[in-house]
């Protein structure tokens, strides 16, 4: 067009001119004096009700992408036959997508290699729209402080959210309450959603799965309004489930029905205090495919409720699945949490959603010249993408092979947790304090192994923090410990051990979470 080789030299040609003339204009200053500059068909950002200039901004700037609204024809990213179709074409890396690696050391023959997919960090501006639906316990146990501090968490909440996103607020106690219905966030509904959360009273028993189930209700009444928007649901309780269905098998179905309706729609469980369900919490979480999150006091609940936030708004990547394939002869299972279905000789591994900045590392045992294939829906570009990387082992460098070993050290970790959360809950805790002790003498050996050829040389942090996790799980040696605190130890950190997710400030959390951390604590003051 017009005679260039690019559409990129295009946009130069036709665009300089006036990008120059706009840079020499000199900048206009307002009639009071004050030395602010206005540049031309910027409009001028107003800090939200309150004062308080939310975090995180929708896109303003020339040029910024603009998610779709309720009214364009999209479809939302649920992956499955057709979705692709759906969606548009295939791309190949399009825009900052993640990155896809292998890493096995060619020294050592049958050696276990590591994939890894890296996400890159989020852009603030231009984060995809969240629709968020709180579903909160207001029984007997949550009066005075609890509740107070769990609205002051919502009035949060409420301050960090744009016009294109959407909220709800679903309480609940002997009934059930759609206090705000999910509506989009316009500066008219943040004020009256304001009013509605100061004015939420603690009475009654505890109906969670009434509660559970009428907030994913909201989305399955509610279209999507942007095929990039992140959909999820919050769930905090103090207690155990006492009316309404009451078994982890019984709100587990309830579930399931429900979200065969939104199956987009992630499910994040709170914990609060020492009185909860944790096995009940942490499976409604897996099943929502989303996380469980225990709050210890009441001084972790804002925490938790900033650290799931900065979650939810730096989401790069949804429907993410990798495929594993040798080049001849069988796959081996990859040891990894996620999710694995076998198809022919390939290995399919389910990954789900990716924070910026996150990465998550698959363990497998893979043939030179075998194939890792990455497909995600990517939330900056607004479509499927495809990356391949072809595995070949190679001469490591210690770093590298010490990221390997981190990783079947976490790994390891997690499997421990879990095989000794089973086995306490079962009265066995001579066997869960074997598989702990088993455990944290894996991450002792590889870092005395490397401290030998290696001595006085840094190793990275994550042997610390695993083998402090786990000291910490070793507390647990009486029932009446594993019954209070044990159990919620054991579920919540196995979780983010085994998905490599912040489950509180602190390990694994990005820029995004600690920025909210650090803006709810103002908040709080």
């Amino acid at each position: 067009r017009g005679g260039c080789e690019s559409f990129a030299s295009y946009c130069v040609q036709r665009y300089q001119p006036a990008m120059s003339a706009a840079a020499t204009r000199s900048p206009r200053v307002n009639t009071s004096g004050a030395k602010r500059v206005v540049r031309p068909g910027v409009p001028v950002q107003r800090p939200p009700l309150g004062g308080r200039r939310p975090l995180f901004q929708p896109p303003t700037r020339p040029g910024a992408r603009r998610p779709p609204v309720a009214d364009e024809p999209e479809v939302a990213p649920v992956a499955g036959a057709g979705a692709a179709e759906a969606l548009g074409p295939r791309v190949r890396g399009v825009g900052p997508g993640l990155i896809l690696t292998y890493t096995a050391n060619a020294l050592v023959p049958e050696c276990e290699g590591m994939v890894s997919i890296i996400a890159p960090a989020v852009d603030e501006v231009e984060r995809a729209p969240m629709e968020l639906v709180c579903v909160i316990d207001r029984s007997s146990s949550m009066r005075k402080s609890k509740l107070d501090l769990v609205k002051k968490s919502l009035s949060f909440i409420v301050s960090q959210l744009n016009q294109f996103d959407s909220f709800g607020v679903v309480s609940y106690s002997d009934n059930v309450t759609v206090d705000i219905p999910l509506l989009p966030a316009t500066i008219q509904n943040r004020a009256r959603w304001l009013q509605t959360i100061a004015r939420m009273v603690a009475a009654g028993s505890t109906n969670l799965s009434g509660g559970m189930s009428t907030g994913l209700q909201q989305f399955a009444s509610n279209p999507r309004r942007c095929r990039t928007s992140v959909r999820s649901v919050f769930l905090l309780t103090d207690g155990m489930a006492n009316k309404g269905e009451v078994t982890t098998d019984g709100i587990q179905r309830c579930l399931t029905h429900v979200r065969a309706r939104c199956p987009d729609v992630a499910l994040h469980t709170f914990g609060f205090g020492d009185g909860h369900n944790a096995g009940m919490l942490a499976a409604l979480a897996e099943t929502g495919r989303g996380e469980y999150m225990y709050v210890a006091g009441e001084e972790q609940l804002a925490e938790s409720f900033a650290v799931a936030l900065g979650g939810l708004v730096s989401v790069a990547a949804q429907c993410i699945s990798l495929t594993l394939t040798n080049p001849t002869g069988a796959t081996p299972k990859p040891r990894t949490s996620f999710p694995c279905t076998a198809e022919g000789t390939s290995w399919v591994v389910e990954i789900g959603d990716m924070y910026g900045e996150e990465r998550r590392d698959i363990l497998t045992l893979l043939e030179n010249g075998a194939v890792a294939h990455l497909r995600y829906f990517g939330l900056q570009t607004g479509t499927w993408v495809d990356e391949t990387v072809v595995c070949e082992a190679r001469v490591l460098l210690r770093e590298e092979a010490l990221l390997v070993a981190a990783a079947a050290s976490r790994h390891a970790t997690a499997q421990a947790m879990m095989a000794a959360n089973a086995a306490a809950a079962a009265g066995r805790l001579e066997e869960a304090q074997s598989e702990l002790r088993r455990a944290k003498k894996k991450v002792a050996d590889v870092v005395a192994m490397d401290a030998s050829a290696h001595p006085g040389v840094a190793r990275p942090a994550c042997f610390a923090m695993l083998s402090d996790d786990l000291d910490q799980c070793l507390a647990t040696t009486t029932s009446a410990q594993y019954a209070r605190t044990g159990s919620k130890n054991l579920n919540w950190l196995a979780g983010g051990h085994a998905k490599q997710r912040a489950r509180g400030s602190g390990a694994y959390t990005n820029s995004a979470q600690r920025k909210m951390t650090s803006a709810i604590a103002v908040h709080a003051h």
